[in-house]
C-alpha cells in the first residue's frame, strides 16, 4: 500500500489504527477528511480559474 501512495500526485493519505472496517471505527475521521479534500480542491480550481482569466 504504501508504493501505491507515493504515487498519488493529489491528495494525502492518514494511517488509522484500526481494523478492516475502517468505514465502521472511524467514520469521523474518514467523512472530515473528505470534506477537506473535498474543500481544497474547490478552492484550487476556482484559484486556478481565476488566473486564467474565466469569472
Amino acid at each position: 500500500m504504501s508504493n501505491y501512495l507515493l504515487q498519488v500526485d493529489v491528495g494525502k493519505y492518514k494511517y488509522l489504527d484500526c481494523g478492516r472496517y475502517v468505514h465502521s471505527e472511524e467514520p469521523d475521521i474518514i467523512a472530515d477528511e473528505m470534506k477537506n479534500f473535498i474543500k481544497s480542491t474547490l478552492q484550487s480550481t476556482i484559484l486556478n480559474s481565476s488566473k486564467q482569466g474565466f469569472p
